[in-house]
């Protein structure tokens, strides 16, 4: 029997895309919320205390984001399973079918 998967493309590469997005959603809001606070700040400052900053924010949001990454394997892992499971049983009733004829 021809192995049979989950044919559906990895998506950690797409979930990564999202969590670079994020991570430059959270620097971009921090960057215009810093210059709203204290359009003083000088901008090399400003950059740097939002960089620092979104990377603790991340930081303990990451778990987070790795959940997701983990339960998709997870569900991948059980399609592959069921696929499985069902294409055995599928050659199971065609095998009973070409000895019943």
């Amino acid at each position: 029997m021809k192995p049979v998967t989950f044919d559906y493309a990895y998506s950690c590469p797409k979930i990564d895309r999202a969590i670079a997005g994020a991570k430059s959603e959270i620097e971009s809001f921090l960057i215009d919320f810093i210059e709203e606070l204290s359009p003083f700040v000088p901008k090399k400052e400003r950059d740097r205390i939002a960089s620092d900053y979104a990377a603790n924010l991340y930081s303990n949001l990451e778990d987070a984001f790795e959940e997701v990454r983990s339960t998709n394997e997870d569900m991948r892992r059980e399609a592959e399973s069921q696929i499985e499971s069902l294409a055995r049983r599928i050659a199971e009733l065609e095998h009973d079918l070409g000895a019943a004829s």
